[in-house]
């Protein structure tokens, strides 16, 4: 049984989240691609308001999830309707044993309106990071909409004994790429749901990059405390660092988890 993501339930879970210590990628507020952080540009980092970031590195302990998630580009051209997403830890439980799962949720707030999300969890295609092939079923891209056992037991039935993928190591070795992350969305709920049904028992929250590198910026753009809170550098405020610094700041961080958790 799928468990019933209510609004109210999504707003909880946000509340209740952002206050950890994170880091986080970011989107915009308003649906009008004009005044988001998240747009498509021949020029990908660089916005009339600031410098964009095209990752964000997010670390919870709390809850063992450590990711990256970095903008999707098409012949150059950021494609904000896909975001890749390299999840390097997840609670072991939600994909070595049957009761539990994760689903990804995307949430928003436009300046001065209360926070709204998509009640459906978000769609994703798994790739293999070293070879670029997608898991397929009857040679289509097969979509998913959940993490969970029988999930990761059917992507490792994939492959035969000689590429050595598990339950273990199937995160080093794969990238979801996540559908339908509309510019109206600005941030994505990860929870760790009961099989059987229910609210989430765990949750954290990212923001969707590409986003403004400066944490200030962000602020100016965005006068919801939970996305604010949520940026990977608003830590940094007033240290009075230059926009090309914020920037390399999440370039740097991004690269240093990927050293943490090599792909082979």
């Amino acid at each position: 049984m799928k468990p019933t993501y209510k609004f109210g339930q999504l707003l909880i879970a946000i509340l209740s989240s952002f206050y950890l210590a994170a880091c986080g990628g970011s989107k915009i507020a308003k649906n009008n691609e004009s005044l988001s952080s998240r747009q498509t540009s021949n020029e990908s980092t660089l916005d009339l308001s600031g410098r964009l970031a095209d990752c964000n590195a997010f670390r919870y302990d709390s809850m063992s999830v450590k990711g990256i998630a970095s903008a999707y580009y098409e012949n150059g051209i950021v494609n904000p309707n896909k975001i890749n997403l390299r999840l390097l830890s997840l609670p072991t439980r939600t994909y070595q044993t049957e009761n539990y799962k994760i689903e990804l949720h995307l949430w928003g707030q436009e300046n001065g309106s209360s926070p709204h999300d998509r009640q459906a969890p978000v769609e994703f295609a798994v790739q293999n990071i070293i070879t670029g092939e997608f898991i397929r079923e009857n040679y289509s891209v097969k979509k998913f909409t959940e993490i969970s056992k029988s999930v990761v037991d059917y992507i490792v039935g994939q492959y035969s004994s000689g590429w050595g993928i598990t339950s273990d190591n199937f995160l080093q070795k794969h990238i979801l790429v996540l559908y339908d992350t509309s510019i109206s969305y600005d941030a994505i709920n990860i929870g760790e749901y009961p099989i059987s049904g229910g609210s989430a028992v765990n949750n954290v929250n990212f923001l969707l990059p590409q986003f403004y590198a400066d944490p200030q910026v962000y602020i100016n753009t965005h006068d919801s405390a939970l996305l604010q809170e949520i940026h990977p550098l608003y830590g940094s405020l007033g240290s009075g660092w230059s926009d090309e610094v914020y920037y390399e700041q999440t370039e740097n961080w991004c690269n240093e988890f990927m050293k943490e958790s090599p792909s082979i």
